[in-house]
C-alpha cells in the first residue's frame, strides 16, 4: 500500500479511525485491480470532521497512482468536484510532491507488474539499482518503520550464480554489528528471487557528495577513520569487501557514514569463489593492483586498504587517483603508475594527509598499512594534531620504484653514472700527479675545515644548552599548570565549605551571618546551590499540599511552567508554578501512583500505577487519552521519548514495553532479566533507555532494535533510580540498604561499563538520582528526609535541603537547571527555586500553598 497522508488530528473514537483506514484500503485495493475508483463513492457517509482527513488521504493516493500511469494531475482536475477543499486539495499536492523528490522516478523493469507486491511491506519507490540488483524503498507493515529491499532484477541476472552471491552478501553482513555498516533486517524470498530487508539510510551515498570539489582534509580524513573501523570491524570476522568506493558508502542525514553492498566480499581462507577464474573484481578506479592483476593472486585486507586511501585521495583532491579513458588504461595505470601527489593537485595540503594517503595506495601490499585500524588511528592522530606513525616516501625509495617500473633505462643510466664515477677518478689522479701547488692547496684547505668542525662543534654545544634550558623552562611551565589546577581545587574546596557553612548559619537562625558568608563566595565559582542559598535566605521553598497520600513522584513540564506529581492517593495533579495553584486533579487510577512524566510539548502526561496500567492524559482538559494496558504486575515508571512519538513503562512482570503515543498501541516488549523494574530513563538523544532493577544491576538497551547495550554490575542492593547524564556518556544509579546501610551513588561510564565514581551516603537508601542540565551537579534523594547536591566529577557533598518530614521518594531538575523540586512521603512537594523573584515570573505570597 502507498503510504497517505495522515494530518494530526484527535479522533473521537478508535472505531472512527478504522474507519478512514479501511476506507483508503478499499480505494486502493480498486487501483490495484485495474479499476478507477471515484473519490466521491468513498466520501459519502464521511461528515464533520472526518471529511478532511478522509479527503486528504484519497487525494493523496489518487494522485499517486494517476502519475504512475503517465498522467499529471493538477489541482484543477479536483477543485471542480471539491470546490470548497481547495486547502485540503493543495496539502496532499503537496505531501504528494515531497515523496516524489525523495525517490527516483518508479522503475520496475523486469517484474511482472507495475510495483512489486511483496506480502509484509509497502513498495514506495525506487532508490536505484547496479549491475544485478535493484533496491527499493519500502514501509515494514509490522513494525511501520521505513527499509531499504534489495533485489536480483529479472532475467539472465537472476541465474544460480546470482543468486549465490547475494546471498553470499546477506551471510556476510549478517555476521557484522557495527554501527558504519548497514544493517540487514531479514532474508526473504518473492517470486522465486531472494530479497534482504535492510536498513535505510536517507542521506545519500557519498558518490552523491563528490562533484569534483575538494573535502577539507580533516572532515575527509575524520569520514574515513570511521569506515576505517568498521572495515576492520569486518576484517576481524575474515570478511574482505573488496568493492570499495564512493556508490557503496551511504551517509546518514547527520552525515555519518555506513558501509553497504557487500555483493563481491569474500571470507579470508575460503578457496571457493563466486567468480571465475582470471576474472577482476571491483571498481576499476579503487581497486588495488593485486585486483587489477586477477588470476589467483591472494587478495587479502590490503585491497580494502587501499580502496580507502583511493576514495580518501578523491575527497582531497576532487578526482580519483587513477581515471583513464578507458576501463583498460584505467586498469594499466592502477597496476604500473604511480599516482601523483595530492599536493601537486590541491597546493597546501598538509603533508601528513599526504603520506597517510600515499602509503594506503601503496602497489606492494606489504608496504600499505598492517590493517585498517592503522589507518584509523593514524587518521585520528592527523584529526587530533598529533604525529602519525607513516613516513613520507625518500627520494632513494622513489628512485627504486622507477628502476622497478624502467628496468632497461635503469640499467643504462646506472652505465652512465659508473663511466662518469670512473672519469672523474682518472682526472682527479692525475691532477694530484701534476701539479704539487694543489696539494698545498688542499692542506690550506684542510686547516680550515679543521677551523669550520670547531665551529660547528662550539655551535653544537650552545644547541645543546639551548636544549637542555627549554627542558627546564618546559618542566616549570607543567610544575606551573599542575599549582594552578591544585589552586583551583583548593579555590573549589573552600567555596564548598562556605556554601556548607552558609547553610548551617541559616539552619541556625543567623541569618545576617549566612548573607556573609555567601558574599564571600568567589563569583566565578557561584553555581546553582549559591543562587539558591541567597534566594531562599528570604523566602523559603514553595511547598504545594493536597495530595491526601505519600507523593511518589514529581515532574516540570519542559516550559517549567507547570509541575505534575503523582500520590498513593490515586490521583496526580497538576499545578501552575507560577501561582502554585492546582490546575487539574487526575483520577482514573484504581491503586496507588508511582511515576509521573510530561509529553516534550508539554499537552500531555503519562502515569504509571499499581492497577498494572499506564494512563496517558490530556494536561489542558485533565481527561484521559490512552489506558496502556498489557503489564501482568506493578506498573513502576513510564517515561515520554525524547521525540515525543514513544512511551516506554517498566513493570514489576519485568519488562520494558514501547507503545505508540499516538495510538496507545504495543510496539515492542522487551524482557530485560533485571528482576522487577523499578525505574527507567530515555537517554537526551532518544537511542537508549536505562534500567533498573531488584536484581542490583543497572542495565542500557538499544531502542531501535532492543538490544542490551551494557549492563553495570556492582550494587550490593536494589537499584532504585537510574540518570543519563546531559551528554549521555554516564549513568548515574542509585541503591541503599533499609536495614540501615549506607546508600550509594555510582557513576557508570556508557561505552566502557567502568564504574567512575562511587559516592556513599549514610545512613539507610537514596531513592533517586538526578543530573543538573549542565552535567555539573546530582541531586539526591533519600530515606533520612533530605535532598542533597553533589558535585558531578569529584562526588563532593555540596549542600543538604530540609524541608520534608518524611521520606523523601522523588527529585529532579527544571529544564533550564534554575529549580529543583522534591516529592515526599509526608504528602507535599517543594519547589527549591534559584531564580530571583524578580525575572519575571510572578509567585505566590506564602510559601505553602495548596491548601
Amino acid at each position: 500500500m502507498i503510504e497517505p497522508a495522515s494530518p494530526e488530528f484527535n479522533p473521537t473514537s478508535p472505531s472512527k479511525v478504522g474507519r478512514l483506514e479501511r476506507a483508503c484500503d478499499r480505494f486502493e485495493e480498486a487501483w490495484k485491480a485495474g479499476q478507477r475508483p471515484t473519490i466521491a463513492s468513498f466520501l459519502t457517509d464521511q461528515e464533520g470532521q472526518e471529511h478532511p482527513f478522509m479527503l486528504r488521504d484519497l487525494l493523496v493516493l489518487d494522485i499517486a497512482y494517476r502519475r504512475r500511469t503517465g498522467e499529471r494531475p493538477a489541482p484543477e482536475d479536483y477543485l471542480r468536484h471539491f470546490p470548497t477543499d481547495a486547502a485540503v486539495i493543495d496539502s496532499a499536492f503537496a505531501e504528494a510532491s515531497a515523496e516524489l523528490k525523495e525517490c527516483k522516478a518508479p522503475s520496475f523493469i523486469g517484474f511482472p507488474g507495475p510495483v512489486p507486491a511483496i506480502p509484509g511491506y509497502t513498495v514506495l519507490c525506487e532508490l536505484g539499482r547496479g549491475g544485478m540488483g535493484v533496491v527499493f524503498k519500502a514501509r515494514q507493515q509490522g513494525l511501520n518503520r521505513l527499509v531499504a529491499l534489495k533485489m536480483i532484477l529479472a532475467g539472465d541476472l537472476a541465474g544460480p550464480e546470482a543468486a549465490a552471491r547475494f546471498l553470499a552478501e546477506a551471510e556476510a553482513v549478517a555476521r557484522l554489528q557495527h554501527p558504519q555498516v548497514v544493517q540487514i533486517y531479514r532474508i526473504g524470498d518473492h517470486g522465486g528471487r531472494p530479497f534482504l530487508e535492510m536498513e535505510y539510510v536517507a542521506g545519500g551515498s557519498l558518490a552523491d557528495r563528490l562533484d569534483g570539489t575538494p573535502w577539507a582534509a580533516r572532515d575527509a580524513a575524520r569520514l574515513i577513520e570511521s569506515l576505517a573501523r568498521a572495515v576492520q570491524h569486518a576484517h576481524s570476522f575474515g570478511i574482505v569487501h573488496r568493492d570499495l568506493k564512493p556508490a557503496n558508502i551511504l551517509l546518514t542525514i547527520e552525515g555519518l557514514p555506513k558501509l553497504t553492498d557487500f555483493g563481491l566480499a569474500k571470507s579470508l581462507g575460503a578457496d571457493v569463489g563466486l567468480t571465475q577464474t582470471g576474472s577482476i573484481i571491483g571498481s576499476p578506479s579503487y581497486m588495488a593492483p593485486e585486483q587489477a592483476e586477477g588470476g589467483r593472486r591472494a587478495v587479502g585486507p590490503a585491497v580494502d586498504v587501499y580502496a580507502l586511501g583511493a576514495v580518501l585521495y578523491e575527497q582531497l583532491t576532487g578526482r580519483p587517483p587513477f581515471k583513464a579513458a578507458t576501463v583498460l588504461q584505467t586498469l594499466e595505470q592502477v597496476r604500473s603508475a604511480e599516482p601523483a601527489a595530492p599536493s601537486k593537485l590541491q597546493p597546501g595540503l598538509a603533508l601528513d594527509i599526504e603520506t597517510i594517503v600515499l602509503k594506503c595506495l601503496q602497489k606492494d601490499p606489504q608496504r600499505r598499512y598492517a590493517e585498517a585500524e592503522a589507518l584509523a588511528e593514524d587518521l585520528r592522530r592527523f584529526s587530533a594534531g598529533e604525529p602519525i606513525l607513516a613516513r613520507p616516501v625518500g627520494a632513494l625509495e622513489r628512485g627504486f620504484k622507477w628502476a622497478r617500473r624502467r628496468p632497461l633505462i635503469a640499467a643504462l643510466s646506472a652505465a652512465s653514472v659508473l663511466s662518469t664515477v670512473l672519469l672523474t677518478v682518472v682526472l682527479a689522479i692525475t691532477n694530484v700527479i701534476i701539479s704539487q701547488e694543489r696539494r698545498q692547496i688542499l692542506e690550506s684547505l684542510g686547516r680550515e675545515r679543521l677551523v669550520k668542525e670547531e665551529l660547528v662543534q662550539t655551535n653544537n654545544r650552545i644547541a645543546q644548552q639551548q636544549q637542555q634550558t627549554e627542558v627546564a623552562l618546559q618542566g616549570k611551565i607543567k610544575a606551573l599548570e599542575e599549582r594552578t589546577d591544585d589552586l583551583f581545587r583548593e579555590r573549589q574546596s573552600s567555596y564548598y565549605q562556605r556554601i556548607s557553612l552558609a547553610e548551617d548559619e541559616h539552619r541556625g537562625g543567623r541569618i545576617g551571618r549566612a548573607e556573609q558568608v555567601l558574599d564571600a563566595c568567589p563569583p566565578d565559582l557561584r553555581g546553582w546551590e549559591w543562587h539558591f542559598l541567597k534566594r531562599f535566605l528570604n523566602t523559603g521553598p514553595i511547598t504545594l499540599r493536597g495530595h491526601t497520600g505519600e507523593v511518589w513522584d514529581a515532574a516540570f513540564s519542559p516550559d517549567g511552567r507547570t509541575v505534575a506529581s503523582a500520590s498513593f492517593d490515586l490521583t496526580a495533579k497538576v499545578w501552575d508554578t507560577a501561582t502554585g495553584r492546582e490546575r487539574h486533579t487526575l483520577r482514573g487510577h484504581t491503586a496507588r501512583l508511582y511515576s509521573v512524566a510530561f509529553s516534550p510539548d508539554a499537552t500531555r502526561l503519562v502515569t504509571a500505577s499499581a492497577d498494572q496500567t499506564a494512563i496517558v492524559w490530556d494536561v489542558s482538559r485533565g481527561r484521559k487519552v490512552h489506558v496502556l494496558k498489557g503489564h501482568t504486575n506493578n506498573v513502576r515508571c513510564a517515561r515520554f521519548s525524547p521525540n515525543g512519538r514513544w512511551i516506554a513503562t517498566g513493570s514489576w512482570d519485568d519488562t520494558i514495553r514501547i507503545w505508540d503515543a499516538r495510538t496507545g498501541e504495543t510496539v515492542r516488549v522487551i524482557p530485560t532479566g533485571a528482576g522487577q523494574i523499578t525505574r527507567l530513563t530515555f537517554s537526551p538523544d532518544g537511542s537508549w533507555i536505562a534500567v533498573g532493577g531488584t536484581s542490583s544491576v543497572a542495565q542500557v538497551w538499544e531502542f531501535a532494535t532492543g538490544r542490551l547495550i551494557q549492563t553495570f554490575r556492582g550494587h550490593s542492593e536494589h537499584v532504585l533510580s537510574v540518570s543519563f547524564s546531559p551528554d549521555g556518556r554516564r549513568v548515574a544509579s542509585t541503591s541503599g540498604s533499609p536495614g540501615g546501610g549506607a546508600g550509594v551513588v555510582k557513576i557508570w561510564d556508557v561505552a566502557s561499563g567502568r564504574e567512575v565514581l562511587a559516592i556513599d551516603h549514610p545512613p539507610g537508601i537514596l531513592e533517586r538520582v538526578a543530573y543538573s542540565p549542565d552535567g555539573l551537579r546530582l541531586a539526591t534523594s533519600g530515606w533520612d528526609g533530605t535532598v542533597k547536591l553533589w558535585e558531578a566529577e569529584s562526588g563532593l557533598e555540596i549542600l543538604g535541603l530540609h524541608s520534608h518530614s518524611g521520606r523523601v521518594w522523588g527529585v529532579t531538575f527544571s529544564p533550564d537547571g534554575g529549580s529543583l523540586i522534591s516529592a515526599a512521603a509526608d504528602g507535599t512537594v517543594v519547589i527549591w527555586d534559584s531564580n530571583p523573584p524578580d525575572r519575571g515570573k510572578p509567585r505566590s505570597a506564602a510559601p505553602t500553598v495548596g491548601e
